[in-house]
């Protein structure tokens, strides 16, 4: 038996604040990879980072597909996909904290 008069499942405020602040994450972290691709034709940037041009893309093209998913996850909770909130549960546990070396 089917309800016709009944009213789809609202999705809660936290997720809808957590896949806000996922895109904002995503596009983020987008603009900054791309601004270290185009950077890495400057002389100075790359002098002052220390890396070669090389390592620049590839730290850029590594950052545009972390962006990427991001914004993946971010579509994924607001269409109430359980992978996607299984990821982004499971997540901070797999990154390690600011200034780490290792």
């Amino acid at each position: 038996m089917t309800y016709q008069n009944q009213a789809p499942a609202r999705r809660p405020g936290g997720i809808t604040v957590l896949a806000v602040l996922i895109v904002i994450s995503g596009l983020l972290g987008l603009i900054g990879s791309i601004a270290v691709i185009i950077g890495r034709g400057n002389d100075d940037f790359v002098k002052d980072t220390g890396v070669g041009s090389g390592t620049l893309l590839w730290v850029g093209i590594v950052g545009v597909i972390i962006a990427v998913v991001y914004l993946l996850v971010a579509r994924g909770l607001t269409r109430g996909s359980g992978l996607a909130r299984d990821w982004r549960r499971s997540w901070p546990f797999c990154r390690l904290p600011p200034g780490s070396t290792r």
